[in-house]
């Protein structure tokens, strides 16, 4: 995806504004998230002592990793952790050297199917690209949430209504024909095992 949308390779991507993000959120982000979870979620973290700490932590830990996982920094020993725990983590988020032979992103558009399948129910094809997939999230999530963002800068009131029916309630979980989430029941998986252990290889682990 760097060389598809950026021209990019791995080792030039410099991550560190993501790790200084999470360092350094904007003011008010941590409280928001904390009024969104006791919200959305109060019989787990109305009563919970710990709740800010825990949004802390995970911005802590999402820094921590952004670090570790810096394709910019293979090229010294800079950091504090271990150098093969650095290269394990990157072995997995940006592999080196992909095999020619496997379309990763789909882009020769080959049929696929979605993952579950009424019985009796013929498999609906689909010959999207992971780029083509990419860019309809995109264009979706900017059509949902643009009109709440200009209107709150234009009138300094945030519409949490207008702003939930435009942004909709879904999720990632795999869904049947009722939309309810459910396991998958058609797979044809590409061989990762062998190749994240190719990568771990490649990086000296």
């Amino acid at each position: 995806m760097l060389r598809e949308l950026r021209r990019k390779e791995t080792a030039d991507w410099d991550q560190r504004l993501l790790a200084e993000s999470c360092d350094n959120p904007p003011p008010g982000l941590k409280e928001l998230i904390a009024r969104a979870m006791v919200s959305a979620f109060p019989e787990k973290t109305a009563k919970d002592e710990n709740l800010a700490r825990r949004i802390d932590s995970a911005f802590a830990d999402s820094a921590r990793f952004y670090r570790l996982t810096d394709p910019a920094k293979t090229r010294t020993e800079s950091l504090d952790e271990p150098p093969s725990l650095r290269r394990r983590y990157l072995s997995v988020v940006y592999p080196l050297d992909l095999p020619e032979g496997i379309d990763f992103l789909n882009t020769k558009r080959e049929p696929w199917h979605y993952p579950y399948r009424q019985q009796s129910a013929e498999p609906c094809a689909d010959t999207r690209s992971f780029p083509d997939i990419y860019a309809n999230a995109l264009k979706a999530a900017v059509d949902a949430v643009l009109p709440c963002m200009t209107r709150y800068l234009e009138t300094g009131i945030f519409h949490v209504e207008a702003a939930a029916r435009s942004i909709g309630n879904g999720c990632l979980s795999i869904h049947d024909g009722e939309k309810r989430p459910c396991a998958p029941n058609l797979s044809s998986p590409l061989p990762l095992d062998a190749e994240l252990e190719r990568q771990c290889r490649i990086r000296g682990n």
